[in-house]
Formats: structure tokens, sequence, C-alpha cells
């Protein structure tokens, strides 16, 4: 995270290994975790694991043109 910070990188996602998503978001010095995107207004992890579920159990372009339709929505 010290690389983020010294870029000022306003929002981190990190994805584990055990397939947990999870948001930071940047305040003053600090990267707090925060239950759904600050940049992309109110984007949460469940919505992008749902439309990776679809790319691997069905097909990658819906699922991609299904998210792109639904992230532009949010902004």
């Amino acid at each position: 995270m010290a690389i983020y910070l010294a870029l000022e990188i306003k929002e981190v996602w990190i994805w584990d290994r055990d397939n947990n998503l999870y948001f930071y978001t940047l305040e003053g010095d600090r990267y707090f975790k925060v239950k759904e995107s600050v940049v992309l207004k109110s984007l949460k992890a469940t919505t992008i694991k749902k439309y990776l579920k679809i790319m691997q159990e069905k097909n990658p372009r819906i699922g991609k043109k299904e998210f792109i339709k639904d992230i532009r929505k949010l902004s």
C-alpha cells in the first residue's frame, strides 16, 4: 500500500487468494477499507464477482458487455 500512497492513488482494490474483493479508499495519509467503491459510485464487490462468474460460466463477451453497461449507470 505504501507505493499506492506515494502515488496518491485514491482507491485500491485488493483481490485475495480466497476470492474476496476489498476496496480501500485514501483519507489523508492512510487507506481505510470501505464496503463499496468511492471512485465508481456505489460499486460493490458482489457486483464485480457476479459478472466474473458470468464470464467464466457462460461467455466472456456477454459478461463484459453487461458489466460495462452497468458501470456506465454508476458514473
